[in-house]
């Protein structure tokens, strides 16, 4: 098995959380759904720290593991039909393979929260991006 260790941001906004009871809507499952139609592998995800509903987040670390032939050891591709798969509020930033002992959950070193009152109700927290095919 092979360890990856994932960057990702998001815009909170429509989603109840990072992981919630409501599998099927959450920042989670749509991660591990985009993970599972891009390798073919379920797998379990473990997040540095879980988010609240509405709350957004950025350079959040997320780990799971894989078979390597899954994804033929090629980080960049793995990470451009990640971005491919998930919805465009969702972003993998890095993807790089980990120590197969790290977990994120239980690495965290420091969390910083920010906390912004946004009265324009059209700003876009992170801007749209296109998937590179």
């Amino acid at each position: 098995m092979t360890t990856i260790k994932l960057t990702i941001e998001y815009d909170g906004t429509r989603y109840p959380g990072f992981s919630t009871k409501k599998k099927s809507a959450s920042i989670e499952s749509k991660l591990a759904l985009a993970i599972r139609d891009v390798t073919g592998q379920s797998t379990q995800l473990f997040a540095a720290v879980k988010t609240e509903p509405g709350v957004h987040a950025a350079h959040q670390i997320v780990s799971f593991q894989l078979e390597k032939e899954s994804f033929s050891g090629n980080t960049e591709l793995l990470k451009m039909k990640l971005n491919a798969a998930l919805p465009a509020d969702i972003a993998v930033t890095s993807l790089e393979i980990a120590d197969e002992r790290f977990v994120a959950s239980l690495a965290v070193k420091s969390c910083t929260y920010i906390c912004r009152i946004v009265t324009d109700p059209l700003q876009h927290y992170f801007p749209v991006r296109t998937p590179v095919l």
